[in-house]
């Protein structure tokens, strides 16, 4: 039965990574929200994707250059323990133009990067990470697709083309026992002719 056409347009982006990565990072922008005094301005900083960040956030640096407006606090839980942080709304702007409205993000250090993508974001699309001959890709799809992806059919079906290639060649390698055998039992045979 075919697929019902997605109910919005489907954007996807991928990032290569040559070797294995420690982490996860992507060019993000950060973008103001229409409505708000600056909206429409935004700029391009280095994200983290963390799987293990129930929420996005930024530190106060993009708060501070974009002049976001605090619109309520929460108290976040961190490697140095837990403090109230300011909540800000904003956007995201992945690579291929792929734009994530209507996020409210705490501030926060983080290492390495000015932008953690946490799973608010990344459970609102496919996001997948893959490998191959040492190279490695984050691939990720909004909105979610209608169909999951699910390695374990893809794996026995791989397993039972692998199966049905070890019986052929196991029969042709018997088959090329036999007509060794047959061609020495001619021989053999001629031998005693000779005789």
């Amino acid at each position: 039965m075919p697929h019902s056409p997605p109910k919005r347009p489907c954007l996807a982006f991928s990032t290569r990574y040559s070797g294995r990565p420690r982490a996860l990072f992507t060019p993000i922008e950060v973008v103001v929200p229409s409505g708000l005094p600056n909206a429409g301005k935004r700029i391009k900083v280095q994200g983290l994707w963390d799987t293990g960040a129930t929420q996005s956030a930024i530190t106060d640096n993009v708060a501070n250059q974009l002049q976001l407006p605090v619109i309520s606090k929460a108290r976040v839980s961190h490697a140095g323990g837990e403090s109230v942080q300011n909540i800000h709304p904003a956007e995201f702007t992945l690579p291929n133009r792929l734009t994530i409205q209507g996020l409210r993000v705490t501030c926060a250090e983080i290492s390495g990067a000015d932008v953690l993508v946490g799973m608010d974001v990344i459970t609102a699309g496919d996001f997948a990470l893959t490998s191959q001959g040492g190279e490695f890709m984050l691939s990720y799809h909004f909105p979610t697709r209608e169909k999951m992806i699910d390695f374990v059919p893809m794996a026995e079906t791989a397993n039972q083309r692998l199966k049905a290639r070890m019986a052929n060649s196991q029969a042709k390698s018997s088959r090329g026992k036999v007509s060794a055998h047959a061609r020495m039992t001619r021989s053999q045979k001629k031998k005693r002719k000779k005789r």
